[in-house]
This record gives C-alpha cells, sequence and structure tokens, in this order.
C-alpha cells in the first residue's frame, strides 16, 4: 500500500483559515489554469481518506475532481452524504488501522485534510508527501501539521516553482 499526502499550505503552514476558508487559494491559480499535476496524481489514486471538515468543503465545489477514486469519510457525527455523491463517498468512523485492513494491498491511498494527514503521520503510514507552497502569511488558520509526537525525517525528491509563485515540493517520508 502506498500512502501519499497531496495538499495547499500557506508559507506560515496553515491550509485554511480559522473558518476553514480556503478561498485564499484561488488567487494563485487564475492566470495559467494548471492543475499542477492533480490529474496525473489522482489518476493513480484507488482511495481517497478525509476528514469530515474536509469533505464539507470539497462537496461544496462545482464538479468532482477526484476522477474514478473513492473517497472515504473519516466522522462520528456524518450520517449521510450529498445525493450527487453518494456512489463516490463511503462514512467510516472507526481507527484508521481497522480502515486500512479493508484496502488491498496495491492500492494508492491518497490523505487530505490537516487533522488526517497528522493521524497518518503520528501511525508512520504516510509515504510520500507533495506539498504546494503558497506565497502568502495567514497568520493564523487550521495547520497543516499538528500533534505528531515524534520527528519525521524527510528526503526532498522534488521541487518546482511556478509563475503564480506557488513552489510544489515533493518529499519521500524516510522510515
Amino acid at each position: 500500500m502506498k500512502f501519499s499526502v497531496y495538499i495547499a499550505n500557506s508559507l506560515d503552514g496553515f491550509i485554511a483559515r480559522e473558518d476553514g476558508d480556503v478561498e485564499w487559494l484561488n488567487n494563485y491559480n487564475q492566470e495559467d489554469k494548471t492543475d499542477y499535476g492533480f490529474d496525473d496524481f489522482i489518476s493513480t489514486v484507488d482511495i481517497i481518506v478525509m476528514g469530515r471538515k474536509t469533505f464539507d468543503l470539497v462537496a461544496a465545489f462545482e464538479g468532482w475532481f477526484y476522477q474514478d477514486a473513492q473517497l472515504v469519510v473519516l466522522s462520528n457525527t456524518l450520517t449521510e452524504v450529498p445525493e450527487h455523491l453518494e456512489d463516490k463517498v463511503t462514512i467510516y468512523n472507526g481507527g484508521i488501522e481497522d480502515l486500512i485492513e479493508k484496502f488491498d494491498d496495491d492500492f494508492h491511498i491518497y490523505v487530505d485534510g490537516g487533522s488526517v494527514v497528522s493521524q497518518f503521520l503520528e501511525k508512520d503510514l504516510i509515504n510520500e508527501m507533495i506539498l504546494t507552497t503558497a506565497p502568502i502569511l495567514l497568520g493564523k488558520g487550521i495547520p497543516l501539521f499538528s500533534n505528531i509526537s515524534h520527528e519525521i525525517d524527510l528526503d526532498l525528491l522534488s521541487s518546482q516553482s511556478y509563475s503564480s509563485g506557488l513552489i510544489m515540493s515533493k518529499y519521500l517520508v524516510k522510515r
């Protein structure tokens, strides 16, 4: 199994404003309409695992960005998904270890959302991280990484800057 993170953050490490707003990201994809490699990435993904807050955000977007990948929402409170997403989304309220036992060994799992990314990192499950850093300081907000109790060493595999000011870096998690 391969676990990947593909996420954007501000220069000061936040993935959203305190209220969950990510509108600031729209400032960086207007000019050249690049997808920053997301379509190529998502085409390799079998399962997406995200938390409730991230799901609420993406469920409100127009369109579906995840191609054929199934989405699993980790939530103890969500009971149903919007009708138009019923065939794409499953709600799961158990532990992460029990969840990944349900996946095939050759699956590529995309982990999304700050809390969920941190939970998977804490359990040493993440293999690679693709982090896109925006040239903005939010000052406060929802952090990308939180509650990780140990150091995690990474190898930088590549880094690319874009005319929009974004910098995408791909890391391998050392084991």
